[in-house]
């Protein structure tokens, strides 16, 4: 028996074997035909992976991967993967589903179960990811009060030259 690498158009002897679409092959008589599971003057001898195509679904969590053989066969798998999708802003109008991220009242929320309540109720499906921070002095009022200069540098940045206290 000889062994190709691929098929190429051209004659086969009975018993050369060929790789094609995926699998290995075998000629039954010599033969010019492509290997195909309907094709006579072929026999599968290892059944291999001919293709397989990816899809996501909608939700940007679901993925099927359909496959097919060499033989012909086709398998389809379905798989959801647990991601934080982000929302934006929580509004009552829109449906929400485990996993989904939303800002609320100053927090990030991420919902637990579906079709859950407001964010913040108790027992509401949502559960906090990051609490509101508290408010902070204004790079403004730091300046005005004298605090940094014009040149100073904070965190390796320059900053501008303050405004004038009389403008």
């Amino acid at each position: 028996m000889t062994f190709l690498k691929r098929f190429v158009k051209r004659t086969y002897a009975v018993d050369e074997l060929v790789f094609h679409d995926g699998g290995t092959w075998a000629a039954l008589r010599d033969t010019q035909e492509p290997p195909a599971p309907d094709c006579p003057d072929w026999t599968l001898v290892a059944d291999g992976l001919a293709g397989f195509h990816v899809t996501f679904g909608d939700d940007m969590r679901s993925i099927t991967v359909e496959t097919r053989t060499t033989s012909g066969r086709r398998h389809v798998s379905r798989m959801s993967v647990a991601v934080v999708l982000d929302r934006g802003v929580f509004t009552k109008a829109k449906n929400y589903d485990p996993g989904d991220g939303v800002t609320y009242d100053g927090g990030f929320w991420i919902c637990q179960k579906a079709s859950p309540g407001v964010p913040g109720e108790p027992s509401n499906g949502w559960r906090l990811a990051v609490r509101r921070g508290r408010d902070g002095k204004s790079a403004k009022d730091e300046r005005l009060n004298g605090a940094l200069q014009s040149g100073d540098v904070r965190d390796g940045c320059n900053l501008p030259p303050a405004p004038s206290r009389n403008s």
